[in-house]
């Protein structure tokens, strides 16, 4: 196993033992937008990294105590340094989310997705085209009761490749952090 995915496996399994003992009233998720910002980005072999911004649209499909099924659209844009352009990737994810702790204001998450993507850049580290977008995610939601809005701010290491279909497939990988809100209206 890679030492990059230890850490956050390890986060994983301690907040799912911490969360055992908890007996709190679970909430059910609502649909939600966030904006995320890469922080560390892979360096291509032309010499530049690859920087997204990402627009995500997060819609709970189904939920049952500590689990929910979503479904997320992700609109993805990035200059390219080697093509002087802008790139784009859009797509829908489909992922499961466990929520390990939840107070009266405060709900902590992870969240595992994957889905079909079509990317733009050019680039000898990932074809264009079609692609798949996997995501792990750490986040928490703070209710602002008095405005009926939580805001989000979660982490999330991100790799996109396209299975092995077509060559080059070396992936590229990204660390972000998004913030967003939910509204209750």
């Amino acid at each position: 196993m890679k030492q990059r995915y230890i850490f956050p496996l390890l986060i994983f399994i301690s907040m799912a033992f911490f969360s055992f003992g908890q007996d709190l009233e679970i909430r059910s998720p609502k649909d939600s937008w966030s904006l995320g910002y890469s922080l560390i980005d892979e360096l291509l072999p032309e010499g530049t990294t690859y920087n997204p911004i990402t627009l995500l649209g997060n819609y709970p499909i189904w939920s049952k105590k500590r689990f929910s099924i979503y479904a997320e659209s992700q609109l993805t844009q990035a200059y390219s340094a080697i093509n002087l352009r802008t790139d784009y990737e859009f797509g829908i994810n489909m992922g499961i989310s466990y929520f390990f702790i939840q107070t009266q204001k405060l709900s902590l998450n992870a969240a595992l997705g994957s889905g079909p993507h079509y990317i733009t850049v050019d680039t000898g580290r990932q074809s264009s085209g079609f692609i798949f977008s996997d995501n792990f995610e750490l986040g928490a939601a703070y209710d602002l009761k008095s405005v009926n809005t939580s805001i989000l701010l979660k982490f999330r290491y991100r790799h996109i490749s396209n299975a092995g279909l077509k060559e080059p497939n070396g992936g590229i990988d990204n660390f972000f952090v998004i913030a967003g809100f939910t509204s209750r209206l």
